[in-house]
């Protein structure tokens, strides 16, 4: 009983990051460009970047 209870926890945990992680991505259009800016650096993603055109927006 203890080993069900033991996985059904780690499948809510599992489930939980990956609704998370499905939240806070952002896919950037074909055609646009958005800039992130950081504490120390500032970077570009999307059209003509070279870094792809998805990134994690975490609330800061």
């Amino acid at each position: 009983m203890i080993a069900l209870i033991f996985v059904a926890v780690i499948v809510l945990v599992v489930l939980v990051v990956i609704i998370t992680a499905m939240l806070f991505r952002r896919v950037v259009a074909t055609n646009e460009v958005h800039i992130i800016q950081s504490a120390k650096n500032t970077t570009s993603f999307g059209k003509d970047t070279g870094n792809g055109n998805t990134y994690y927006e975490w609330p800061s």
